[in-house]
């Protein structure tokens, strides 16, 4: 179930991963955690409920704000670029 909620501004992230999948952490500007997540083709990205210093808080207190196929069923790499496209409709990042 992905929850419509107001675009949250993300101003920090930074790719974790060199190999499939493709994942991504970052803040948002009031401190929640953002964990980003590209394979088997499908893209999902997830922000705590609260501020928090740690990706692992996500486990328990989040809120999915996309989680769509967008790709091939093998696909698992994505770039920085093509994520933002994706994701322009529920996010805005800081440039």
């Amino acid at each position: 179930m992905v929850i419509k909620m107001k675009k949250p501004l993300i101003i920090e992230i930074h790719q974790t991963t060199s190999a499939c999948p493709t994942q991504f952490e970052g803040k948002t500007s009031d401190g929640r955690m953002v964990y980003i997540r590209y394979r088997f083709g499908r893209l999902s990205l997830q922000i705590s409920k609260k501020p928090a210093d740690f990706v692992d808080r996500l486990v328990e207190d989040f809120n999915t704000y996309y989680d769509e196929i967008i790709g091939e069923r093998y696909d698992g790499c994505i770039d920085l670029d093509l994520l933002k496209e994706k994701l322009k409709d529920v996010v805005m990042f800081r440039d």
